[in-house]
């Protein structure tokens, strides 16, 4: 009989198409996804060791902004004596500015997104700093003042900005949001940095003052350098 031959030819052709187009396929499946792990600068490739590109970025922002904390209250540390509204301002903006670092390592650490926690506990440090130049009662507005009051605006306006996009409040333009929050926060370490020269200030009270602002601004530099390898943090 013909017919039954017929159907075997049909059905074995089809079969064969069949699987040459799914073959096709798995191999388009296939390279797609190894083009995405290579394009991908935080996907850690197979057969590769260490952390991601991103990850790495945020490890030596961590530890350079841990270093910019710990020397920023270091005078209040040694005087172990806060006589004022006015250092106790500034203790807790120092602590809330540590407290964020240690969530942005422990976010780190365990793969988890504490950003908003993180921008909101730098955002009232910021604000404590900014209260505490301007709470003296004989304040008088020099430059050195009106650079402490520039450092504690950029960088409460750095906040904003970060705790606007961690909230989801600021979702569009997400790089432009973090350009102006690199932007500020590298605004505020520049003032921190010029005020104590331009005070005249010597000694330990110089180091530390210049040191706690250089690990300010070497983080920056580090979250810039991120941000021009197309490594953004904030996404």
């Amino acid at each position: 009989p013909v017919a039954p031959v017929v159907r075997a030819c049909v059905y074995s052709a089809v079969m064969d198409r069949d699987c040459k187009a799914y073959e096709v396929d798995l191999e388009k499946s296939d390279c797609n996804h190894q083009s995405t792990v290579d394009s991908d600068p935080d996907v850690i490739k197979p057969g590769t060791t260490g952390i991601s590109q991103v990850a790495a970025y945020q490890a030596v922002m961590i530890l350079a902004w841990v270093k910019s904390g710990f020397d920023f209250v270091a005078p209040a540390v040694w005087d172990a004596e806060i006589a004022s509204l006015s250092e106790a301002l500034w203790v807790v903006s120092a602590g809330a500015w540590l407290l964020g670092c240690l969530f942005w390592a422990g976010a780190l650490a365990l793969s988890r997104d504490f950003g908003l926690v993180m921008s909101v506990l730098w955002l009232i440090g910021g604000v404590a700093y900014t209260i505490c130049v301007v709470v003296p009662e004989e304040l008088e507005v020099d430059a050195t003042v009106a650079l402490w009051l520039c450092g504690g605006i950029t960088w409460v306006v750095a906040c904003v900005f970060w705790v606007g996009t961690a909230s989801k409040l600021l979702d569009g333009r997400r790089h432009v949001w973090e350009i102006l929050v690199v932007g500020f926060f590298t605004v505020c370490g520049v003032a921190f940095w010029l005020a104590p020269l331009v005070r005249g200030a010597t000694g330990h009270g110089l180091y530390l003052e210049l040191s706690a602002s250089s690990w300010w601004l070497g983080g920056c530099g580090v979250w810039i350098a991120a941000c021009a390898s197309g490594n953004w943090l904030l996404e």
